[in-house]
């Protein structure tokens, strides 16, 4: 097509200046969320040594028979178990 077209470029400083704000709002959102992210995988990293997108899923709880007894033993070992009273 040919022809002149024309479009309009608010220049107002208000206007630049709502639109920065705005872009500069966005930008420290979507860093700060980038942060949190970053920050929580590296803590499951520290943790767990799952890598990234090795997401570990959830499963549901097997038990052998219904009147299976459910033991546990609880000993008093390692440096907690040394702290004089």
């Amino acid at each position: 097509e040919k022809g002149w077209y024309i479009s309009w470029i608010d220049r107002d400083p208000a206007a630049v200046a709502r639109q920065a704000a705005a872009d500069k709002k966005r930008k420290d959102d979507m860093d700060d969320e980038q942060r949190r992210q970053k920050e929580v995988m590296r803590r499951v990293k520290a943790a767990g040594g799952v890598e990234e997108g090795d997401i570990p899923e959830a499963t549901a709880l097997k038990r052998g028979a219904d009147d299976e007894k459910v033991s546990m033993s609880m000993s008093a070992s390692g440096p907690a178990a040394k702290k004089p009273r």
